[in-house]
């Protein structure tokens, strides 16, 4: 990434590359791409497990979904993680899902 190159994050829970183009800044890629939720069914003992979970873990009476993207929730913060040369090769965002995600300039 350069400075032709601006990545965004936030309430698509996913960071966003917009590129400059002759001139013109328009949407270039997802750094992850979305995948179609698969709907799992689980029984028994996972499925108690996970009831547990979400209790412990979020006061959750029942099971939540997991969505198709690292971050779970929206992405508050971007930073560089790695330049070279000028170019960022690497960035870190985080979200209010608490996670930390070290992505790859593509």
């Amino acid at each position: 990434m350069n400075e032709d190159t601006i990545v965004a994050g936030g309430h698509d829970n996913l960071p966003l590359v917009i590129s400059n183009t002759g001139g013109s800044w328009a949407f270039s890629n997802l750094i992850q791409e979305k995948k179609d939720p698969v709907a799992q069914k689980t029984g028994g003992t996972k499925q108690a497990f996970e009831l547990f979970k979400n209790k412990v873990e979020v006061g959750a009476n029942e099971n939540t979904q997991k969505l198709s993207t690292i971050h779970q929730n929206c992405i508050t913060c971007l930073t560089p993680f790695e330049v070279q040369g000028g170019n960022v090769k690497k960035f870190a965002t985080s979200g209010l899902d608490g996670k930390l995600v070290i992505w790859n300039s593509q």
